[in-house]
């Protein structure tokens, strides 16, 4: 407890991440803990930066080294150490089999998007690989198809892969189509997707001038949702 006291360098943040990750108490000192730390300080996370890689992923702790193939894939990703994002980047792929991850890159192919755009969107959007395919796949099937969004759409707008379809994408998509057939609403799709909950029933649904019909389009989507089948991994972007 000590010694992870130390790497974390604060009492508070030594707490939050045992709490995420109780599994560092059974951990060995000499054998993984400390073996770790030095394989990481490699990587260059040190001090500071070493506390802001632990918090996002604390369990990379349980590894001493990476397979060439998760080294690999992190270069092809091809972001700067020195980014913000680069501890999200090697904390996704640590945490992951290589060939999970190839299956995950693989989807995105099936998907529709180069292997140029798949590298810019996990630059941006590295959480992306840590999704189902499955879940890739629905967004993408509603991106396509209910949204009428070019496929690569969503190498500009990582967002849409991040949010969720169920709670956020599906249902305020409906209500902005609707509301747009009534009375050409000129609010970016975007923006309704990025508001808050508040914000989004307030402005869009309550300050629509018959709020009745919007509203009862969203209630419906978002009651949908919890019985909504999920099995289908396929896909037709035809």
């Amino acid at each position: 407890m000590e010694f992870l006291k130390n790497v974390f360098q604060s009492q508070g943040v030594f707490i939050k991440a045992l709490l995420r990750t109780p599994r560092l108490l059974n951990l060995s000192l000499e054998k993984t803990l400390k073996p770790s730390l030095a394989f990481w300080e490699g990587w260059g996370f040190s001090g500071a930066k070493l506390v802001s890689f632990l918090q996002a992923t604390p369990n990379v702790l349980y590894r001493t080294s990476l397979t060439p193939g998760q080294v690999d894939l992190i270069n092809k990703i091809g972001i700067d150490k020195e980014s913000k994002i680069f501890k999200y980047i090697v904390g996704v792929v640590a945490k992951s089999r290589t060939e999970t991850l190839e299956a995950k890159i693989e989807n995105l192919k099936l998907c529709g998007l180069s292997v140029e755009e798949i590298w810019q969107l996990l630059g941006a959007a590295p959480l992306v690989l840590s999704y189902s395919k499955e879940s890739v796949c629905e967004k993408m099937n509603f991106i396509v198809n209910n949204m009428e969004l070019p496929v690569n759409h969503v190498v500009k707008h990582p967002l849409l892969l991040q949010i969720s379809l169920e709670k956020t994408t599906r249902p305020r998509f409906l209500v902005w189509q609707k509301i747009k057939s009534i009375n050409a609403l000129e609010l970016p799709l975007l923006t309704v997707l990025t508001m808050t909950e508040a914000k989004f029933v307030h402005n869009i649904i309550k300050g629509h001038a018959e709020s009745k019909l919007p509203w009862t389009i969203y209630e419906n989507a978002i009651s949908n949702a919890s019985n909504r089948t999920k099995n289908s991994t396929k896909q037709n972007f035809g």
